[in-house]
């Protein structure tokens, strides 16, 4: 069987959480027996390349109108990508993957995230198309999108109406979806032949890390991503100040890639607050952690961070959004090792709990939490969800 892997991302890094899923991803499907796979992802220059036979990079540019109804179309498909983030059709000029895999012919065709869908027109295709939906883009409306443009209570309507249209319209040309939290099932767009795919955490990580905690609070993620930036703002000011005071031993590190400037010089004026960017190794972090703290009050899909946490043996402090997702598992939350707060009371007093248990208890639920995500949350698992869409 003859698999195109379309991708905007190079599906060979992995640096963060967007990346590491398209990288388990590509490495699933291409593990599936009798599978030959054909990977097409965006090139970073202003050129086509052909890799190898079964890798290529394409280069595309906006589709220049030739007429008035193509000016007034074009048009309408911007103003709605950039009034919802989400389009059903190309913004560009799909690129030729006869160009880079000729006289070869596709059985199925895989996309990684709906971005695929700026530059590819899935509609064309003569074969079943999967699609890792991942987030689910409603949910990224009603928090994300509308914080950023601001809409009233009208706008929110209208512009939500529209996505839901586009998605739906988008969704009846694909054969299959994979969706990151169990709860998106079902919704508008994903009520047909729709499977869970996790978020895992990226490094199968050992639990034997010592317990000579420093009195570190820890927040690991994209620095550049605007549902972090937001999130990591406002924790600093309406949870961090009570903790400080109530706390002033702890220090809080937000680690993560492509921070930007204005916003560090920002965090880094509130006390104790250290920012380190584009870490490679997080192992010592975690291991000087009393606990990791995942902010995020906005954005879809699971958090990956929570899990990343657990997988170190790491309880994790959560707003009950970046915990959404694992409300349905088999266990209890705090039995998983996440703890939840609403406001600075209910932190500081998770944080006050976590500073006089003793040790033994503390492992304990430590020891929980690594084995709620290896058991739950392992490539093996992520594989057997690849599958059970593409093997169906």
């Amino acid at each position: 069987m003859k698999v195109l892997y379309l991708s905007v991302p190079d599906p060979r890094n992995h640096r963060y959480g967007g990346e590491q899923r398209n990288n388990l991803l590509w490495e699933a499907v291409k593990a599936i027996p009798g599978v030959e796979v054909f990977t097409l992802c965006r090139s970073n220059e202003k050129e086509n390349k052909r890799i190898s036979s079964h890798f290529g990079q394409f280069y595309t540019q906006k589709h220049k109108a030739s007429s008035f109804i193509d000016r007034v179309i074009r048009y309408l498909k911007e103003k709605l990508f950039f009034k919802t983030s989400f389009t059903a059709t190309p913004l560009y000029d799909p690129p030729s993957i006869e160009y880079f895999f000729p006289d070869v012919f596709f059985d199925i065709v895989v996309c990684r995230y709906i971005e695929v869908l700026m530059f590819f027109d899935i509609r064309k295709f003569k074969v079943p198309v999967y699609i890792d939906v991942d987030d689910y883009p409603i949910t990224r409306f009603n928090t994300t999108v509308c914080r950023e443009h601001d809409y009233n209570f009208v706008s929110a309507i209208f512009w939500r109406l529209i996505l839901k249209m586009n998605f739906y319209y988008a969704s009846i040309h694909w054969k299959g979806a994979w969706i990151a939290n169990k709860s998106d099932i079902g919704k508008i767009g994903l009520r047909k032949n729709v499977f869970l795919l996790d978020n895992i955490p990226f490094q199968e990580n050992s639990r034997n890390l010592s317990m000579s905690r420093k009195n570190v609070l820890l927040t690991v993620g994209h620095l550049g991503y605007p549902p972090n930036i937001h999130g990591i703002s406002m924790f600093l000011q309406d949870i961090w100040p009570k903790v400080h005071s109530m706390f002033p031993q702890l220090e809080y590190w937000i680690v993560g890639r492509y921070p930007i400037r204005l916003k560090v010089a920002e965090w880094e004026s509130h006390v104790n607050v250290h920012v380190l960017a584009n870490v490679e190794n997080l192992d010592e972090l975690y291991d000087r952690c009393l606990a990791s703290v995942v902010p995020v009050l906005e954005g879809s899909g699971t958090c990956i961070k929570v899990l990343e946490s657990l997988s170190y043996s790491r309880i994790c402090i959560s707003t009950p959004f970046g915990a959404r997702g694992m409300e349905n598992a088999d266990s209890d939350m705090l039995d998983k090792g996440i703890f939840c707060y609403q406001n600075s009371d209910d932190f500081c007093e998770i944080l006050k709990g976590l500073i006089d248990m003793p040790v033994p208890e503390l492992q304990k639920i430590e020891n929980k939490a690594y084995l709620f995500v290896t058991n739950n949350y392992s490539r093996d698992n992520f594989a057997k969800q690849v599958r059970a869409l593409l093997l169906k």
